[in-house]
């Protein structure tokens, strides 16, 4: 008797072992419905770096790595582990359309909520097609962006990557960016990329920009960044530190308080080997009799600026054999007047 009570006991325990083994392996149940026409995507894929399937997996019908989930499909899923966030990254696209018909302007929305989805680490995407003469403003409420090079990393992890097109096939890396900056909006030809990445445990649940139609802006993008006191700012050339398009002119607006001044610093710049035009920069400064007054990259920079003002950089028509870089890293320091009598 004593035997069989044992053995029991050693089954029970068996029984027990096993559920407990597939509590801790199983995880919550996720459902993602996307409506018919919405034009988006949702992509769950393996992080970096990859993990083998045996470490954690996707169950959705079976064993699925990548899960791929399209506008008018509902799927039920799990993970197989308790900690998918260090296996999987979450991507959602949606593709905006304004060349067949209207383009919904206004505020951004998450889509899906953020609510409904996996925490994973996430990458909303809108990709945005538009005509040739069609201008397009994003618009980014506070906090503003700061511009960081291309690689490195924001804070709390909330990066804006932003793109344009040059044509059907091109992109231009316009920058990327973290919060608590100046820059208030970007304007773009043609059409717009904007990737948002969010880390798995940050809870925010909004995109913090808006849509805008303008008319044709006749130039790869103007940046508008605002000053509300004394502070600098670190802005980067299209594609940096990759050339800059070639013929393309790109154009930064500055709003600067009436009783403070700004000075430019040109910080890192290359120049590439032209063959028709010139590349140079262009400011349009209140008060210049010149304007816009024409400046090489070289040169020493306009300081102690009185209001608002405009810097254009613009690319010439490159030698085929030998086309060079055009880049330029550039620093705007806005402060009280140091010498109203010096420029």
């Amino acid at each position: 008797m004593a035997g069989l009570n044992c053995g029991v006991m050693v089954a029970l325990l068996g029984v027990l072992l096993l559920g407990a083994a597939r509590l801790a392996r199983g995880g919550e149940t996720y459902e993602i419905a996307l409506p018919h026409g919405s034009n988006i995507t949702v992509l769950i894929k393996p992080g970096v770096p990859t993990l083998p399937a045996n470490v954690c997996h996707i169950i959705s019908k079976g064993w699925v790595t990548p899960l791929s989930i399209k506008a008018g499909e509902t799927v039920v899923f799990s993970f197989s582990c308790q900690d998918p966030q260090n296996h999987f990254v979450i991507e959602i696209q949606k593709n905006i359309d304004c060349m067949s018909g209207p383009c919904p302007f206004g505020e951004v929305h998450l889509q899906p909520s953020t609510s409904v989805l996996p925490t994973l680490n996430r990458t909303f995407i809108w990709d945005v097609k538009a005509n040739k003469n069609i201008g397009l403003e994003l618009q980014f409420s506070l906090p503003r962006l700061r511009q960081i090079r291309w690689g490195e990393s924001c804070p709390d992890g909330v990066t804006h990557s932003i793109s344009s097109r040059v044509d059907t096939t091109t992109m231009v890396r316009i920058g990327t960016f973290c919060s608590n900056g100046t820059v208030s909006r970007i304007k773009m030809q043609e059409g717009v990329k904007m990737a948002l990445d969010l880390p798995w445990f940050h809870n925010r649940n909004v995109s913090g920009f808006s849509i805008t139609n303008r008319s044709s802006i006749k130039r790869l993008c103007i940046i508008e960044s605002v000053f509300e006191d004394e502070g600098s700012a670190t802005l980067m050339s299209a594609n940096y530190p990759d050339g800059f398009p070639e013929d393309e002119l790109m154009t930064w607006q500055f709003i600067i308080p009436a009783h403070l001044r700004a000075i430019v610093s040109f910080l890192q710049f290359s120049v590439s080997n032209c063959v028709k035009k010139e590349e140079r920069v262009e400011y349009c400064i209140p008060g210049s009799t010149t304007n816009p007054e024409v400046f090489k990259l070289k040169d020493e920079q306009p300081g102690n600026i009185a209001g608002n003002f405009n810097l254009s950089l613009q690319g010439c028509d490159q030698d085929a054999q030998n086309p060079g870089i055009l880049r330029l890293q550039f620093q705007v320091l806005v402060q009280h007047p140091q010498n109203e009598s010096s420029k």
